[in-house]
């Protein structure tokens, strides 16, 4: 079951058993702490994003996305084409590439670099072209959870539409980027864009039942899987006991904890098997993406575990 923010420090309270203002806000800060300690433990593809820019005559140099964390890849289409650009890792490899940045352009460029704020690219475009779009596939920057979950009012929720319509409820445009789940429903759905007090936009259609006059909760819901929730509580929960030195509760939450994350772990830090299809099975060989660790087929760089398969099933 998913847990927005508040389901979680409300969790951390009760099995801490102390609710003082203290407590939840010491809860507050560890469930975040916690959630960004997962965040870090690898490049997640749930928490990738992208975002395109476009390649312009005499500019090498392009702002990158307010939520940036850290770059994946960077590719360029021209036309029809795809061009994957290879990261100059070091300032001082970035020099050395781009010495000749003042005479050299062309609209194929070959590396990237990140300086401060900016995606950098080489060779300097030599033209605007129409068709030319730029991509850059990183790993978004989460912030720290804060808000409540907001249930005020009800809501009307129509099968196959994207719309939220309210009654006497005050949306607001910061809840944008939160979820929203009618409570007669177990799905939650993201809040894509803002209209009005009464009105809100799913990012992906609702699934369920035509409803009115709905029970409803908006709230932050961490992007993890939501299976792995709890996980966010469990370990300041554990603190917690430690710092009592009440160490049986603090060793058995922290043994779910370390439990729970190695589980996490297994589950989602692979990618599909079958992103090689096996010629022998009917399918075809295909490179696995420069964005997702490897350049061409047969020269992987994923880590494929003992028991596993380079090819998958078709």
């Amino acid at each position: 079951m998913a847990l927005t923010f508040d389901s979680l420090y409300d969790n951390y309270t009760d099995h801490t058993s102390d609710t003082t203002a203290a407590n939840v806000t010491i809860g507050k800060a560890r469930i975040n702490d916690t959630y960004k300690e997962l965040l870090a433990m690898h490049d997640w593809y749930f928490a990738e994003k992208t975002a395109t820019f476009t390649p312009t005559a005499s500019d090498y140099k392009y702002d990158l996305p307010y939520d940036f964390g850290r770059m994946v890849a960077v590719t360029v289409k021209v036309g029809d084409a795809y061009y994957s650009l290879t990261e100059a890792a070091s300032h001082d490899e970035w020099q050395r590439i781009q010495m000749y940045r003042d005479t050299s352009t062309s609209d194929y460029p070959t590396h990237y670099h990140i300086t401060g704020d900016e995606l950098q690219i080489y060779p300097v475009p030599s033209s605007t072209a129409a068709t030319a779009t730029g991509t850059m596939y990183y790993i978004k920057r989460v912030v720290d959870m804060q808000y409540d979950d907001y249930t005020t009012g009800t809501i009307t929720l129509t099968n196959a539409s994207t719309t939220v319509t309210g009654s006497g409820t005050t949306f607001t445009a910061a809840m944008v980027g939160r979820f929203i789940k009618g409570n007669l429903d177990a799905r939650w759905y993201e809040l894509s864009a803002f209209t009005s007090t009464t009105v809100m936009t799913l990012k992906k259609a609702f699934q369920g039942t035509t409803g009115s006059s709905l029970a409803y909760t908006i709230g932050e819901v961490p992007i993890i899987p939501e299976d792995y929730h709890n996980l966010l509580w469990y370990l300041p929960v554990a603190t917690y006991w430690m710092m009592k030195k009440e160490t049986n509760q603090s060793g058995y939450y922290q043994s779910l904890y370390e439990r729970g994350k190695k589980e996490f772990f297994n589950a989602y830090s692979k990618r599909s098997r079958t992103q090689i299809l096996n010629p022998a099975s009917g399918g075809y060989r295909r490179p696995i993406p420069t964005a997702y660790g490897a350049n061409r087929w047969d020269e992987p760089t994923i880590s494929w575990g003992e028991n596993e398969e380079f090819w998958g099933g078709s």
